[in-house]
């Protein structure tokens, strides 16, 4: 298996001071996503947003250059998509009226990632974490025009408890007009959704001594969700097999240079370094090449089932 050690032991701080944003911003009425706007970049997400116990999956991953240089970076993760005008009110301190609405908002230093705070944005609030608050995980990273991270934290507040627990990858850029797909290749794209079993998938597999070897792992794909024209959401299970459980990788797939790219990422304590895997689209085979967050090599093949 495809160790990764991603959390070292949690800092533990008192933070009394305002964290990123107002306690309580005002609220401002945002009208719903506009079904015919162009969708923003999305990057992918695996985590949870839990408040007062209630724990809420995030599935959207947005990230956001500073208007200015030299100010901050944002990473927004909800649980629903979002459009520009949304993302823009909520860098700019407004709650929109969204309803079940369950975000974290980070600020991150791009000269310095490892200053960054967040916030909670909810149907009517945007909370800093003020009061006692625990952090984990490791500092978010900016590189190759994308951000990346994978941290937990635990706030109690004068009225609530929240806490996340969130690996992200998420682009700062739409992608290059040389890098978008043509007609022909979107056409493609835009009929993948559905069950794909992998018939096929070789790959370098890490030991805890720093060494390699060859293994195999079987499972299915699962594309449920058009993003955009170019890009749509996926579920890889992925059948490991000697007595390890299975495991569930949150994905992305980018239609780009002509393939779809994938993209995923895996709950932070998930023994298992995500993929980045470039497949070669045909009408009911994918197949491609890449490797893992470890640089590990990957060969996968798929077979479209229904």
């Amino acid at each position: 298996m495809r160790t990764s050690s991603y959390f070292r032991p949690h800092r533990l701080c008192c933070l009394l001071l305002g964290a990123l944003l107002p306690c309580f911003a005002a609220a401002v009425e945002i009208s719903a996503p506009d079904a015919h706007a162009v969708a923003p970049p999305q990057g992918v997400v695996a985590g949870t947003l839990t408040v007062d116990g209630q724990k809420t999956p995030l599935r959207y991953a947005y990230a956001r250059r500073p208007a200015v240089d030299g100010s901050d970076i944002y990473v927004i993760l909800s649980n629903q998509a979002l459009d520009d005008a949304h993302l823009a009110q909520f860098i700019d301190g407004h709650a929109g009226g969204t309803k079940k609405l369950a975000a974290v908002l980070f600020a991150i230093d791009p000269a310095t990632p490892k200053k960054w705070q967040s916030g909670f944005i909810s149907d009517g609030e945007i909370a800093g974490t003020a009061g006692f608050t625990q952090i984990g995980g490791s500092e978010p990273a900016i590189a190759n025009g994308r951000v990346t991270g994978r941290i937990s934290l635990h706030n109690q507040g004068a009225a609530h408890e929240r806490s996340f627990l969130v690996n992200f990858d998420a682009p700062l850029d739409a992608p290059s007009a040389a890098a978008k797909c043509g007609a022909a290749a979107l056409g493609t794209f835009s009929r993948l959704s559905g069950v794909w079993n992998i018939e096929r998938w070789s790959a370098e597999e890490g030991a805890a001594d720093g060494s390699s070897h060859a293994a195999s792992y079987s499972g299915s794909l699962r594309i449920d969700e058009r993003l955009a024209a170019d890009q749509l959401h996926a579920t890889l299970h992925i059948v490991v097999g000697r007595g390890i459980a299975d495991i569930d990788e949150a994905a992305t797939l980018t239609c780009s240079n002509g393939k779809a790219h994938l993209q995923g990422a895996v709950m932070p304590e998930t023994p298992w370094a995500p993929d980045s895997i470039d497949l070669d689209m045909h009408a009911d085979r994918l197949s491609g090449d890449g490797a893992d967050a470890s640089g590990h090599e990957q060969h996968i093949a798929l077979k479209k089932i229904r």
